[in-house]
């Protein structure tokens, strides 16, 4: 078992036992402490009543500390946990609702009789105001959580490029931008389309769910739209889109990896960007497009990396879906690619 899980498994445990206890422990502390002032008990009997606990405190540390490495190895690791904000932003926002029609509607009842039985100056009455621990943090965090949520699900949202397979445009450890909204508002979590914007164009960065990997996170460049008509010469290293090819100007020589390789500037849709082609011409087995081409499927978009040799993508995989695309990668905000390394804004800026 990784970090993150163990983080996860140990943040989600003690949450759900730190809302439990509000809502049971909490209304039958409560609820004896109503009991006890109407009995004419005295005022520390009635602060001891709803005193919580010193474990739920401790409890409620472990679960906020907890959320720490989470937050960290997601950002870190480019993992989505649009779960793990949806079920926390729910949990806080269920504790926030609550607290107005359970624990909070007994807490105000307390107060009025407390505040009728014992003098102005009574501690008791100060103690009898403050809120549990739970209930104070849960109206903290709520509206945080809740704004993280809609801001990652239908704004921006941060990826990190795990591979070479988008170099020279995006290297490993950067960490790119990318706009949710940028063909339509989708449900987080589900996927579901909301509100339709518009549609990828070629030449745009997606990312996206690949089709074998649904769990993993891709990016790479549209090269065909539904109906497109894609040539590739194995050989040569060219690139047909319905029978037009694709403009390329030889740049430099380079070297990749140790490897040596030709630096491009290739003229895609409305813009240009620069890719890689390797020297060696062998075509893998696994690579799947016929010589005559293939016509993209509708609903469908063909990828390909700028890293042209060293790409992973629909020359192996297909298609990708347009249900499976996340928005369009606009930014680099950071560079950082090892954790023994500090992060750098020298790479900062927009991508073609």
């Amino acid at each position: 078992m990784d970090l993150f899980n163990l983080a996860a498994i140990l943040s989600a445990t003690t949450g759900i036992l730190w809302v439990l206890e509000a809502f049971t422990l909490g209304l039958r502390r409560y609820s004896s402490a109503i009991a006890l002032t109407g009995a004419d008990a005295g005022s520390d009997a009635v602060v001891q009543a709803i005193s919580e606990p010193k474990w739920v405190d401790w409890l409620g540390k472990l679960f906020l500390y907890s959320l720490l490495p989470l937050l960290y190895l997601s950002i870190r690791k480019s993992m989505d946990f649009s779960i793990l904000l949806s079920i926390a932003s729910a949990a806080t926002g269920i504790v926030v609702m609550a607290n107005l029609v359970s624990v909070g509607v007994l807490r105000r009842k307390l107060l009025v009789m407390a505040a009728e039985r014992f003098s102005s100056d009574d501690p008791a009455l100060d103690a009898i105001a403050q809120e549990p621990i739970v209930i104070e943090s849960s109206k903290s965090f709520f509206p945080v959580l809740l704004f993280v949520l809609v801001l990652r699900s239908f704004i921006a949202e941060p990826f990190q490029i795990p591979s070479g397979s988008m170099k020279p445009t995006l290297l490993i450890g950067d960490f790119i931008v990318v706009n949710k909204f940028a063909y339509g508002l989708k449900m987080p979590v589900t996927g579901t389309m909301l509100y339709e914007m518009g549609h990828p164009e070629t030449g745009d960065l997606i990312v996206f769910k690949p089709p074998h990997e649904p769990k993993k996170t891709f990016i790479k460049r549209v090269v065909g739209l539904p109906g497109d008509h894609i040539r590739f010469d194995y050989r040569r290293k060219r690139l047909w889109i319905n029978d037009v090819e694709v403009s390329t100007r030889y740049l430099a020589d380079e070297s990749l990896d140790g490897e040596p390789v030709r630096l491009f500037e290739e003229q895609l849709g409305e813009g240009s960007h620069q890719i890689y082609k390797a020297y060696r011409n062998t075509r893998l087995s696994e690579e799947w497009i016929p010589e005559t081409g293939v016509v993209v499927p509708p609903g469908k978009y063909f990828v390909m990396g700028d890293n042209r040799d060293n790409s992973y993508d629909s020359r192996y995989w297909r298609f990708v879906d347009e249900q499976a695309v996340l928005g369009k990668a606009f930014a680099i905000w950071l560079h950082w690619p090892k954790l023994s390394s500090l992060p750098s804004i020298t790479r900062n800026g927009v991508v073609n």
